[in-house]
């Protein structure tokens, strides 16, 4: 939130100091209109989504129609933060960027107006000077911001990268040790599923599946050849050592 809430506090002031206090109070009415149009729709989406899940579980979809009710649940989950978070904060945006423009109208009056004729000045050197250098410093900040950002993401995401990849080997290691431990019983159980497809249970595929589970038979362990050979040839230097 820091990059939106610079932009709402510091964009005020470079419309103000660049494009005068014209351009700022046409900034300032378009960021009522919209974000009052904008506060609305979120806050009566958001209630409605809300109060679908309720109406929906008040229905019993949650015990009849699971598909309707969980379709339901994601509204609900983006309803409740635009009901009562996103709808009224832009209320709050709109106050605040006309706050600070108060705050900076003594020096736009100071600067842009003439104060023999009384009139606005367009683009005032000292004003536009301040308004541009206020807005490359924010520029660059705000950069380097979304650089930090993105450099704890991308942290962050190889973490759970390599947290899946272990997750996923060991899984795997599980389900051979599994398979290793009974090959006959998972040799049958595949058959009788593809039986199964094909429309009729095979008899004999289910008989050779309990006799399997009742007598189970481990697969031979498998001896790697390069620690078989390396095994052997300590043991030759062994006995010539003994000799």
């Amino acid at each position: 939130m820091i990059i939106p809430g610079a932009l709402a506090v510091f964009m005020p002031v470079v419309i103000g100091f660049i494009l005068s206090s014209k351009g700022l109070a046409g900034a300032l009415i378009g960021s009522l209109s919209s974000g009052f149009m904008l506060a609305v729709a979120m806050s009566n989406a958001g209630g409605a989504w809300d109060n679908a899940k309720k109406y929906a579980k008040q229905l019993g979809l949650n015990k009849t129609d699971k598909d309707h009710f969980d379709a339901t649940v994601v509204g609900d989950t983006v309803g409740d933060p635009f009901k009562d978070t996103s709808g009224p904060a832009l209320n709050i945006l709109i106050k605040l960027m006309s706050v600070i423009s108060l705050v900076i109208a003594p020096a736009l009056k100071e600067w842009q107006v003439n104060k023999d004729t009384k009139a606005i000045i367009e683009w005032e050197p000292k004003s536009v000077g301040v308004g541009v250098g206020i807005l490359i410093v924010m520029l660059v900040v705000l950069y380097f911001i979304q650089r930090s950002i993105d450099y704890g993401y991308g942290v962050k995401r190889k973490e759970v990268e390599a947290s899946i990849a272990e997750q996923k080997a060991k899984s795997e290691k599980a389900e051979k040790a599994a398979v290793a431990a009974n090959p006959a019983a998972y040799k049958a159980l595949k058959n009788l599923k593809e039986s199964e497809k094909r429309g009729a249970i095979d008899k004999a595929q289910a008989e050779a599946l309990l006799k399997a589970l009742n007598n189970p038979v481990a697969a031979p362990v498998e001896v790697d050849p390069q620690i078989s050979a390396v095994a052997s040839t300590t043991m030759e230097i062994e006995v010539k050592t003994s000799e």
